[in-house]
Formats: structure tokens, sequence, C-alpha cells
């Protein structure tokens, strides 16, 4: 399992929404480097289901690009979803189609969309 070393935010307001919300469309971010070089299989994520939404959450992991996402997937397999099923917040385990390696010392970022 590799292990988060460090990590960034993506903004600096304390919006933690996914999707719509009004006119605008948020897709949060947080950066991250492992100590050593590892196989990423899974995320946990801590987060919780708002209303009666059902769409599914897209997670990608992406490279960096002047300290944030790239837009591009850090490895194929990097991308999967998930959908929270608790009103209360709750770790919920994102589970990729194939392992992958990230290397150490290099910022990736965890994006979530719908």
């Amino acid at each position: 399992m590799a292990n988060i070393i460090a990590n960034y935010e993506s903004n600096a307001t304390d919006k933690d929404a996914i999707g719509d919300e009004g006119n605008a469309e948020f897709s949060p971010a947080q950066g991250f480097t492992i100590a050593s070089t590892g196989l990423v299989g899974s995320v946990d994520i801590y987060t919780r289901k708002i209303n009666t939404i059902s769409d599914p959450i897209t997670l990608r992991i992406e490279t960096n690009s002047g300290s944030a996402p790239s837009g591009s997937l850090a490895n194929a397999s990097a991308t999967t979803t998930f959908t929270p099923s608790n009103t209360s917040y709750d770790w919920v385990k994102a589970t990729f189609p194939a392992s992958f390696s990230l290397n150490s010392a290099t910022t990736y970022w965890i994006v979530c969309s719908v």
C-alpha cells in the first residue's frame, strides 16, 4: 500500500460538494506524494451522500501540472466510480479495475467528479 507523505488542497475554499450546486460544477481535488514507489489498487474516501443523489462519483488519479491536476490520468487504470450509500460521513473504498504503480517523490492528484 502506498502511504501519503504530503498533500495539497485544490483550493482555499471550504466547499466540499461534488457535482452541480446552483450554477456551478465542483470537482474537488487532493494532491499527494508517496514515500516509496508502490502499487495502488484502491483509494478510501471519507464522504457522504447528500439528499437523494444517486449518480456515481468518478474518482481519478491524475498527474501534476503546475501545482494542480493536469487532466491526464497517471495510468490508464487510474479511474473508477463509487456511490456513497450513507447520509452520514463514512469511509468508502473506490477500487480500480487493475492495480498500477505510482512513483515516489512525484505529485499526483485524486480528483472527484460526477
